[in-house]
C-alpha cells in the first residue's frame, strides 16, 4: 500500500513538470516504483534547468551591478515567473532574498510554482518567516499543495510555525501526502501537534484516507503510536452519546500530549 501510495504522490507531482493539467492521465505509471518516478522527475526538471544554464548565470552575474529596487522592477515587469525561477539558483541567496522583499506575494508565488528546491534550498531557507506565510496565502488560495509539499523541507521551523495558521486541517493532509521529502513529516507534526484531532477528522470527513494512510506509514513509529490514541480516543467519543453539560460547568479543551520533535 505504501508504495502504491508514493507512486500516486510522484506521478501528481511529474504531471506538474510535464505540463499536465490532470494527474490520473499518468495513473499507468502508477504500477512503478517510485524511486523510479521520482528520478525520472527529476531528470526532466535537470534538462528544463540545463538547458539555458550559461545564459542564465550571465543574467544573474550582470544582476549584481543593478541596484536592488532596479533588479526587483526588471524581474516583476521583464523577466516573469518563468525567467526568474530560472535564473534563481545562480543568484547568491541573500541577494535574491532582497530582491523578492521587494516584489508582490503573488508573483513570488508564480514563481515559487517553477522553482527547484534542489537548486533554492539556500534561497528559500533565508526568506523571511512573513513572506513565506504570505507566499503560502497565495499557493493555497489557487489549491497548489503540490508546491507547497516540495518546499517544506528545506524551510525553517520558525517559518513554517507562522505559515501553520493559513493551512487548513485538510491543506496539511494533502500537503502531507506531496512531501518532497517525508522524512520532514515528524517535523510537521511536531509544529502542529494541537491540530492533530482536525486533520484525522478531515481524513474521514473528506474521504482522504489516502493520505492519512500515508501519513501513518511515514511518521516515526513512537509518533504514531501518539497518532492511533488519538484516533481512538475520537472514535470513543463519537461514538458514545453526550450528555447535556451542567450549568455550573463549562469544558474546557480536550488536552493530548505533544510528539517527540
Amino acid at each position: 500500500m505504501s508504495e502504491h501510495l508514493a507512486a500516486v504522490a510522484e506521478t501528481t507531482k511529474l504531471a506538474r513538470v510535464l505540463g499536465i493539467s490532470d494527474p490520473t492521465e499518468l495513473d499507468f505509471l502508477v504500477d512503478l516504483p517510485p524511486a523510479a518516478l521520482r528520478q525520472y522527475r527529476e531528470r526532466v526538471t535537470d534538462l528544463l534547468f540545463d538547458r539555458d544554464a550559461k545564459r542564465m548565470k550571465a543574467i544573474a552575474a550582470a544582476s549584481k551591478i543593478v541596484p536592488v529596487a532596479i533588479s526587483s522592477k526588471i524581474a516583476e515587469r521583464a523577466f516573469g515567473p518563468v525567467l526568474c525561477a530560472a535564473v534563481a539558483g545562480a543568484v547568491e541567496p541573500q541577494r535574491a532574498v532582497d530582491i523578492a522583499k521587494n516584489l508582490t506575494a503573488d508573483f513570488l508565488a508564480q514563481t515559487a510554482v517553477l522553482l527547484d528546491p534542489r537548486r533554492t534550498a539556500a534561497i528559500i531557507a533565508a526568506v523571511p518567516a512573513t513572506m513565506v506565510t504570505d507566499v503560502a496565502r497565495e499557493l493555497l488560495s489557487r489549491g497548489d499543495h503540490i508546491t507547497m509539499g516540495r518546499f517544506v523541507h528545506v524551510v525553517p521551523e520558525p517559518a513554517l510555525r507562522a505559515a501553520a495558521p493559513v493551512m487548513s486541517d485538510p491543506d496539511l493532509l494533502r500537503i502531507g501526502f506531496l512531501l518532497e521529502d517525508k522524512t520532514a513529516i515528524d517535523r510537521v507534526l511536531h509544529i502542529v501537534a494541537d491540530r492533530v484531532p482536525g486533520v484525522i477528522r478531515a481524513a474521514h470527513e473528506q474521504d482522504m484516507w489516502a493520505e492519512g494512510i500515508d501519513l501513518l506509514d511515514n511518521i516515526a513509529p513512537h509518533n504514531r503510536a501518539w497518532i492511533g490514541d488519538i484516533t481512538a480516543a475520537l472514535a470513543t467519543t463519537s461514538s458514545t452519546p453526550s450528555s447535556p453539560p451542567s450549568p455550573d460547568s463549562t469544558p474546557g479543551p480536550p488536552c493530548y500530549p505533544s510528539p517527540a520533535p
